[in-house]
């Protein structure tokens, strides 16, 4: 384990503002604190997880809608965001 999160932490390219990624889990600095985590869309579902930078407490959200800034109906993109962002915020809680 210990070498899979050095890994993380030195095999970096930029994914976007606030954010670094490594062996595709992404580091992103969140209002509530950092996390480390991963999404994708397939066959109908579009999943995100992520988990506090020492894997204590996770948090993960899951539709079953095949979702992008440009795919599904008009709104349920940012929903689905702001979802993400609480189950993050509730993650980092002490």
């Amino acid at each position: 384990m210990r070498k899979f999160v050095l890994l993380l932490a030195t095999v970096t390219a930029g994914v976007g503002p606030g954010g670094r990624g490594g062996v595709t889990i992404f580091r992103y600095e969140t209002k509530c604190g950092t996390v480390w985590f991963h999404t994708g869309n397939t066959l109908g579902y579009t999943q995100f997880m992520a988990a506090s930078p020492n894997g204590v407490r996770s948090a993960t959200v899951s539709v079953n809608e095949q979702l992008s800034p440009v795919q599904g109906a008009p709104g349920v993109f940012d929903a689905l965001r702001r979802a993400e962002g609480r189950a993050v915020c509730a993650a980092l809680v002490d």
